[in-house]
């Protein structure tokens, strides 16, 4: 009965080793299996927990960057050249608001000529703050409005100015003409005159292009085109005689300086 037993049980345990030498080789053919099918891209490892994250993050900033792309801009229209120009502008964290707009119509033998539409954009805020330290609490709306001071009060200001093109024009010829206007002002001697200029060397505007002015509180200019940032040239009496040529005592555009007088006298204090 010893010896049978013993043989049953010899037999048990070569059999138990028998699966355990089985199970150990299905396991390692399917670890070879996968192996073989990550290869051929046919799974792909699990990812770690910092490259799940990455592409959160990555998700998160991309879909940031679409809510911004969508962001709606209104438009409006200048009625003389057809030309649409935004309600607003942004530079940096500066939001500045549309008060005037015309158009610039150089006559040539009689004839007139669609340049560019204009809009000048100011931060409302600032305005008000500059009308008050120029007038008073106390000043009239009609005293404001018939004033040259209430356009001395925007040179406290953040101002900008769009220009859209009505016809493809050299870049040569619109600094010219604002040099023209400038020069007077600051000298023709002057070295930022100079380097404004320079700004426009081998630049054309084609018809719809924009260029951009923002003149911001210390002084300092900067130049857009297209959108583009393509200098900033820091003078104080360089950005007050740009805008002078629109809100001056002799406009370019004379329906600008009527809008902004219009505007400006329905400023609250």
């Amino acid at each position: 009965a010893n010896d049978a037993w013993r043989r049953r049980r010899a037999r048990d345990v070569a059999n138990d080793k028998d699966d355990d030498e089985n199970e150990n080789a299905r396991l390692t053919m399917m670890k070879m299996d996968k192996a073989h099918r990550r290869e051929r891209g046919v799974i792909r490892a699990a990812p770690s927990p910092w490259t799940c994250r990455r592409a959160m993050l990555a998700s998160t900033s991309a879909s940031m960057r679409d809510d911004a792309s969508r962001a709606v801009v209104r438009f409006v229209t200048e009625a003389r050249t057809g030309l649409k120009i935004p309600e607003s502008t942004r530079f940096g964290d500066a939001l500045l608001t549309l008060r005037a707009k015309g158009a610039r119509i150089k006559r040539i033998a009689g004839v007139g000529i669609k340049v560019y539409a204009c809009g000048i954009y100011v931060n409302t805020r600032d305005v008000r703050e500059a009308m008050r330290a120029v007038f008073g609490a106390g000043a009239s709306m009609g005293e404001m409005a018939e004033s040259e001071r209430a356009f001395d009060a925007l040179r406290r200001c953040e101002r900008a100015a769009r220009l859209v093109f009505a016809r493809d024009v050299g870049g040569d010829k619109i600094a010219d003409a604002l040099a023209e206007r400038i020069r007077p002002a600051i000298g023709a001697n002057s070295k930022s005159l100079h380097r404004f200029e320079a700004l426009f060397n081998g630049v054309t505007f084609q018809k719809g292009a924009s260029l951009d002015f923002h003149a911001k509180i210390g002084g300092a200019l900067e130049t857009r085109i297209r959108g583009q940032s393509i200098g900033i040239i820091h003078d104080q009496a360089l950005c007050d005689a740009l805008f002078d040529a629109y809100l001056g005592t002799k406009p370019v555009i004379p329906s600008i300086k009527d809008d902004m007088r219009t505007w400006l006298a329905s400023v609250v204090l």
